[in-house]
């Protein structure tokens, strides 16, 4: 987690995915990114997929 100069809290996580599971996850992840944007205070969600290392 980092404070910007702003006052913004910049928050990077990394989540390991499930051999068999990418699938699921894209469809979980859609759903919580667009429940955030819609409802949380955040301004900006993003989420990148690394198929190759099944990373996120």
């Amino acid at each position: 987690m980092k404070i910007t100069e702003s006052g913004a809290i910049l928050f990077r996580n990394t989540m390991s995915i499930t051999d068999g599971h990418l699938d699921g996850f894209r469809k979980a992840i859609a759903q919580a990114v667009a429940f955030t944007e819609e409802h949380g205070p955040q301004l900006m969600v993003e989420v990148f997929i690394d198929e190759e290392r099944m990373l996120a």
